[in-house]
């Protein structure tokens, strides 16, 4: 019985480890600003031990390889060079190569490999749109506005980005499509909760409110 137990553990353990998923990107650095980058994973939602912030340290040639664990089928992946940061999503199981040059890492980088259709997505993203930090800024920026012209225009922001996920989606893996615009949309949403208090901080120029009003939540 024991020695049964024993060796159902190493089937599972065995298994674990085959069933795990990775992203595996390779990449150069032209001319870089640093000696490393840095590559994170922010959308797992398990506990692994190895999905961790990685600081990788570049060859004398400017190379660099990271195998990135992953629990999700897809994946928001931040990469930093320098003082320039992209943000980009990835499938599991994707290999990936990436070349960019150092000073205009957030704008240069050009991916290729298996599965390349996301991060080739996400770099015109970042070159037509600012990518989704500029879309997360300017709904926060919107946030001055009065409570019906901030409704209006934060349905307009959303749609602004529904319309360019459709205008690349024959490019794009089928399944991501309605997974990138519910995340768009639950964006939005949470933009709107956060709307009263964010609104009231910019009228007071300040973090520190005591009170929300009620007209905040017109």
């Amino acid at each position: 019985m024991r020695k049964t137990a024993f060796t159902l553990g190493i089937l599972l353990v065995s298994g674990w480890a085959m069933a795990q998923k990775k992203i595996n990107i390779t990449g150069k650095i032209s001319d870089p600003v640093d000696d490393k980058i840095i590559v994170v994973n922010v959308t797992s939602t398990d506990v692994i031990a190895e999905n961790k912030q990685e600081h990788i340290k570049l060859d004398s040639t400017g190379r660099f390889t990271v195998d990135i664990p992953v629990s999700e089928k897809f994946n928001w992946i931040i990469a930093v060079h320098g003082n320039k940061r992209i943000d980009f999503m990835a499938e599991e199981n994707s290999r990936l190569t990436v070349n960019a040059t150092g000073a205009y890492f957030d704008t240069s980088a050009q991916f290729d490999g298996k599965k390349k259709e996301l991060p080739v997505f996400f770099m015109k993203y970042i070159k037509e749109k600012g990518g989704i930090m500029s879309f997360l800024k300017s709904g926060q920026e919107l946030a001055s506005l009065e409570p019906l012209e901030y409704e209006k225009a934060i349905d307009s922001l959303v749609q602004e980005e529904i319309k360019f996920a459709d205008k690349h989606a024959a490019t794009l893996p089928k399944s991501f499509v309605p997974y990138w615009k519910e995340n768009i949309r639950f964006a939005g949403y949470d933009a709107r909760l956060n709307y009263p208090a964010v609104h009231e901080m910019i009228k007071q120029r300040t973090r520190n409110i005591q009170e929300v009003p009620a007209a905040n939540y017109a």
